[in-house]
């Protein structure tokens, strides 16, 4: 059953305003400012970022941290309060303080590098915050994502450059374990044909289970989904895989897309209309029900999501100021208006 709250101040519908280039797929960016306050009702407290923690990772535009969670991760991970939120740099504005915003490298240019060097950004990623103007201080760097191009000896490559941050950092726990891991669809396929492919995947897999969590991109591109068939023998596949080579099954998460709600192979009375047929399959097996415990990622949910998101929003009118509730009005427009996200 979906919770329902008001926003809890305009600083979070500013939010609204934010449109990320996200992993490399481009879209547009707009606003500015780093805001600082958390949406209400979300356990941004204590001390973050601690390895193997559960959290949610936001990576797409925000509107109220808190609305979105509540209604578009409907029975998902949570309580909401007791998981933690993080956003996914980069943005022009985030309502997460500097302690929830994760540091991103990109895939494509570490994997031409060698390992000596991988290590070294990954310390200087860690280490630092971000940009002055948009800081990041959770301490934590994504590689986004470990794509195919760490196949083969660029697996190797990466598989050396986390032995060699496995040496204690400054922030609690070794260097490794505060590298965050995207892992896209190929990887999951190639781990389920086995033989010669899968192989090739082994280093980047090795590499994959020294991170400090892996998080599954159950997303061919980030508009369409991918078949049943991959979120039950896949998922299977790839978390006994990471087990294998030393992973642990509670730092394994779902990254959603943006669900069109046709899941080949996905029994028609278990797929509901639009999105929540992605939230049915991330809770399919007893193995993604403990997936999905340990915390979900959203990625760049398109206009179909949004547009469920502010139809609920605006229709709890009474519930908001009427500044508040124009601009709500005005950013879902925008939205539904231009697809951007």
């Amino acid at each position: 059953m979906t919770r329902r709250r008001p926003l809890a101040t305009l600083a979070a519908v500013l939010g609204a305003l934010t449109v990320i280039v996200a992993a490399g797929c481009g879209g547009m960016v707009s606003s500015s400012g780093s805001g600082q306050q958390a949406g209400a009702g979300v356990a941004n407290a204590g001390a973050p970022a601690t390895p193997g923690a559960q959290r949610h990772i936001i990576y797409l535009s925000e509107f109220s941290i808190s609305t979105i969670l509540d209604r578009l991760l409907p029975s998902g991970a949570g309580p909401l309060e007791n998981v933690q939120v993080f956003r996914q740099m980069p943005a022009a504005q985030t309502v997460l303080p500097p302690a929830y915003r994760i540091a991103r490298l990109d895939g494509v240019t570490l994997a031409k590098l060698p390992a000596e060097e991988i290590a070294r950004r990954v310390r200087v990623a860690v280490d630092t915050t971000c940009t002055k103007r948009m800081p990041c201080t959770s301490h934590l760097v994504s590689i986004d994502d470990i794509g195919v191009e760490f196949k083969g000896a660029a697996g190797k490559r990466l598989n050396d450059a986390m032995a060699l941050l496995e040496d204690e950092s400054p922030w609690g726990s070794t260097y490794a374990d505060r590298v965050v891991m995207y892992i896209p669809i190929q990887m999951i396929e190639g781990i389920m044909a086995g033989g010669d492919e899968a192989a090739e995947w082994g280093n980047a897999l090795s590499a994959v289970a020294r991170g400090e969590s892996y998080w599954l991109e159950m997303y061919p591109n980030y508009s369409a989904d991918v078949d049943y068939r991959m979120w039950t023998e896949g998922t299977k596949a790839i978390t006994d895989a990471i087990t294998s080579a030393d992973g642990d099954v509670s730092r394994v998460h779902f990254m959603v897309g943006d669900s069109t709600g046709r899941i080949e192979g996905m029994p028609a009375n278990l797929c509901p209309e639009g999105q929540g047929c992605a939230w049915a399959a991330a809770r399919a097996t007893d193995l993604n029900r403990s997936i999905s415990a340990n915390g979900v990622g959203l990625y760049r949910l398109g206009p179909k999501a949004i547009e469920v998101l502010c139809v609920q929003t605006i229709a709890e009118k009474e519930s908001l100021d009427a500044k508040t509730w124009k601009i709500v009005q005005g950013a879902c427009a925008r939205w539904l208006r231009t697809g951007e996200q």
